[in-house]
C-alpha cells in the first residue's frame, strides 16, 4: 500500500510540472499562484500552515502560512508540503501531529516536486553537478533535502 502511495505522489507532482510547465527550481510561489494559494509570511511560531478561504470575496482559495525569518530553502519546501495538503487533505485537521501518514505524504510530494527523479538523475549521471552542496543548490534546496533525495533514488557518489 505505502509504494502504491508514493507512486500516486510521484505521479501528482509530475502531473502538476508538465501541466503548468514548471522548470527546475521549480518556482513554488509561481505554482501557489496558479493553484490560487496566498502566501503569507509571519513572525510567529507557526511554519507552515494552509487556511483554507471560504468567502468569494477574495481571490484566493486559501493562504499557505510560513515563518518569515526561515531560510529560502526550507520556506519552498514548507510551500510544497502545503500544496500537498491542499490538493489531498482537505479534510484534515489544522493540528495533525509531525509524524502522520498525511505528514509524510506531504513530505514526500514535495521532495518529488522539488527534486523530480528524472531531473536528478540527468545531474547525477551526466555529473553536472559534482557534489551534494552543487546538487542542492540546483535544485534550491537544502543540503538535508538533498541528501535525504539521493538516499531515496538509491543515488552515490
Amino acid at each position: 500500500m505505502w509504494l502504491n502511495t508514493k507512486k500516486k505522489i510521484k505521479l501528482l507532482a509530475l502531473d502538476l510540472i508538465k501541466k503548468y510547465n514548471l522548470v527546475v527550481p521549480i518556482d513554488v510561489y509561481e505554482l501557489a499562484e496558479k493553484l490560487k494559494l496566498a502566501i503569507c509570511e509571519t513572525d510567529t511560531a507557526i511554519d507552515g500552515l494552509i487556511i483554507p478561504i471560504l468567502s468569494k470575496a477574495f481571490p484566493h482559495n486559501a493562504i499557505i502560512v510560513i515563518k518569515n525569518d526561515s531560510i529560502k530553502t526550507r520556506k519552498r519546501f514548507t510551500i510544497a508540503h502545503e500544496i500537498y495538503h491542499y490538493l489531498q487533505h482537505s479534510n484534515i485537521s489544522f493540528c495533525s501531529k509531525s509524524e502522520s501518514f498525511a505528514e509524510r505524504e506531504a513530505n514526500i510530494f514535495a521532495a518529488e516536486l522539488l527534486m523530480p527523479e528524472k531531473e536528478v538523475k540527468q545531474a547525477v549521471y551526466t555529473k553536472s553537478v559534482k557534489s551534494i552542496d552543487d546538487l542542492a543548490y540546483l535544485f534550491y534546496v537544502s543540503r538535508q533535502v538533498a541528501e535525504i533525495r539521493l538516499k531515496e533514488l538509491e543515488l552515490f557518489w
